[in-house]
């Protein structure tokens, strides 16, 4: 965006960020700003980024009286990241086809997650609903008369250190999927004040997007060690088990509870947090010692993110530990038909042994 006057750029990234810029670009004051709904970063003057954070709340509590269903505060506050100018702005641009692109004055983070979360429908079917609306001969009107929102004008800044400026542009490289760059200013974080739980945190999240998961569970290790309060933290650490017992061929009871614990802790910090759930139940469904409370994770697991199909196999392979074929083969025959066929495989086996423990029955 470049609507104000001098043409600050803005990067909106969705749940926590943590990041870093260059060295001489460290330099710079950066101050981090908490309002209702926002965590905001930024290297501009103070005056500059609390009228960006008013209007960003301005605009959120608009939509909360046209959509009721938007909750009135955010669970996790959303982070945004405010440079000063493009120059500033450049070192943190996404990568195209081998080269940064600089033809953009700001970007918002995992979009298509969110979108589809916010509209309940993917980016072709909205293209579809958006076509159909278009096409109208009519088109209704309907007026609100909307509340000014109660601003808070005293909003608290402080000025972040050097190490905490670098986590938080290090954690936006992540993001955008700059994995070497983003660990560079980790690692250098890392040595300007080892304390920091959110260095350690987000090393582990570099590690795991680049399939290092030994790596990565150490990292996640130390956060642990050291009280961390991200659930993706607990999740994650989980799912490095998980993945690397897969590989191994180590599942054993004693990985198992682990991994059944330390997702429970993810559930606890963020209760609507899907992918937990789902594996919780993949960990239940291992121990086999309580397949029904395996089961009621799995189908919150599907209740929270429907459009995730993988979830209803974890549901059907517990419907089945339960002995409930009817309804294992209920939540099987959407996939039966699925482009996907890796999952339509998947959903033929299951069907298969479903069939064989009927006959045998």
């Amino acid at each position: 965006m470049k609507n104000l006057k001098n043409k600050l750029s803005i990067v909106i990234v969705g749940l926590i960020v943590f990041c870093f810029a260059s060295t001489a670009l460290a330099k710079d004051k950066w101050i981090n700003l908490q309002s209702r709904n926002f965590n905001v970063v930024s290297n501009a003057d103070e005056k500059k980024t609390k009228e960006i954070t008013q209007k960003l709340e301005q605009f959120r509590y608009t939509l909360v009286q046209l959509y009721p269903n938007i909750p009135e505060s955010e669970p996790v506050p959303v982070t945004v990241v405010i440079f000063r100018d493009d120059r500033s702005f450049n070192p943190f641009k996404p990568i195209y086809k081998g080269k940064i692109r600089k033809d953009i004055s700001g970007y918002f983070q995992t979009p298509e997650q969110a979108f589809t979360e916010a509209f309940g429908m993917d980016f072709d079917q909205m293209q579809d609903t958006l076509r159909g609306y278009v096409n109208n001969k009519y088109y209704p009107v309907v007026k609100y008369q909307l509340k000014a929102p109660a601003l808070d004008k005293n909003l608290p800044i402080q000025t972040l250190s050097e190490a905490q400026t670098q986590i938080y542009l290090g954690n936006l490289l992540l993001q955008i999927g700059r994995l070497e760059d983003g660990e560079k200013y980790l690692q250098q974080a890392k040595s300007l004040d080892a304390s920091l739980v959110e260095t350690v945190e987000n090393l582990g999240f570099i590690a795991m997007k680049q399939e290092k998961y030994a790596q990565a569970k150490e990292y996640f290790q130390q956060a642990i060690a050291r009280s961390s309060k991200n659930y993706q933290v607990y999740y994650q650490y989980a799912n490095a088990l998980y993945l690397m017992g897969k590989i191994d061929n180590k599942l054993n009871n004693e990985v198992l509870k682990e991994i059944k614990n330390n997702t429970q802790l993810a559930i606890k910090l963020r209760p609507e947090f899907a992918q937990a759930y789902n594996l919780a139940a993949l960990s239940e469904l291992g121990l086999g010692e309580d397949p029904k409370s395996g089961l009621e994770q799995a189908k919150m697991a599907v209740l929270l993110a429907p459009r995730k199909k993988q979830f209803l196999l974890t549901q059907a392979e517990l419907q089945i530990a339960t002995s409930d074929y009817q309804g294992a083969k209920k939540t099987i025959q959407p996939l039966l038909k699925e482009e996907d066929i890796e999952l339509k495989t998947k959903a033929e086996l299951l069907l298969r042994e479903i069939e064989e423990k009927v006959q045998s029955k």
